[in-house]
């Protein structure tokens, strides 16, 4: 069978194909400290280019592609790196000139509101105010508005990020196990009820362009409940010696 394009260009490495700047914006993000960062699994570059990448083979407009890509260049709520100083002009112009005005005032807003708040705000509520919101800048309080189209760039962003860096150390500490050793055992982390909530709101009220294609095109839910069962079940099948039991096992690994 022939692979679709977008999956061709991600394993024969050849950025260009997903966007044909990406000559002029990956050799600066690679020069960057990106590469000197640790993060979760790998280093940051490898996250922000691996985000990137999913947006791509999702068909994600190219400005949310590009906010993938850039979505800590300014530092965030989340991450301390700062590879470009937003509350200088020339600082936000050297993005502007990488990745045009409309991917930078996405990469801007994401960076400077809590993200942890839309997110808190999105899965108690199930829904984006059809107003937008407003949310207090992380480092100067001032108002900064979110319309529901930029919170819904925004949740694909964050479906993208959460489904490429997390794994079970994490979950291990959010469930408070504070001393949990990296990298623990990779047990594969809870986060897809998280998630499918994300997506379900983005698509319900975040005036996608394009619907990412998962969980049947944002539209199915699953619980916490099933999701540990799921995972329970395929982290013993997984780690079970295959001895005599091979059928059973991979049976399991079918159901979970």
């Amino acid at each position: 069978s022939v692979l679709p394009p977008v999956i061709h260009a991600m394993i024969h490495e050849d950025d260009t194909a997903l966007d044909e700047d990406a000559d002029k914006f990956l050799p600066i993000l690679r020069r960057s400290s990106a590469t000197e960062i640790w993060h979760k699994h790998g280093h940051f570059y490898s996250h922000l280019h691996d985000v990137w990448q999913m947006l791509c083979a999702w068909r994600q407009p190219r400005e949310v592609c590009r906010l993938g890509l850039f979505h800590s260049a300014y530092s965030n709520s989340f991450v301390s790196m700062n590879l470009f100083d937003p509350d200088k002009p020339q600082g936000r112009q050297e993005l502007i000139d990488l990745v045009g005005p409309d991917a930078e005032e996405l990469v801007w807003k994401f960076c400077v509101i809590n993200r942890q708040e839309m997110e808190t705000h999105a899965i108690s509520t199930m829904a984006i105010p059809p107003e937008g919101r407003d949310f207090a800048h992380i480092r100067t309080g001032e108002r900064v508005h979110c319309s529901p189209a930029e919170i819904g760039m925004f949740l694909v962003e964050t479906l993208a990020d959460y489904q490429d860096q997390s794994f079970g150390w994490q979950s291990d500490l959010e469930q408070g196990k504070c001393q949990a050793l990296w990298p623990g055992l990779y047990k594969p982390t809870l986060r897809m009820s998280k998630v499918a909530k994300l997506a379900q709101v983005a698509r319900s009220h975040g005036q996608l362009k394009v619907v990412p294609p998962i969980f049947d095109g944002c539209t199915k839910l699953l619980s916490e409940e099933d999701e540990l069962a799921a995972r329970e079940l395929y982290w013993s099948a997984a780690c079970a010696a295959p001895e005599g039991k091979h059928d059973q096992l991979a049976a399991d690994l079918l159901r979970a």
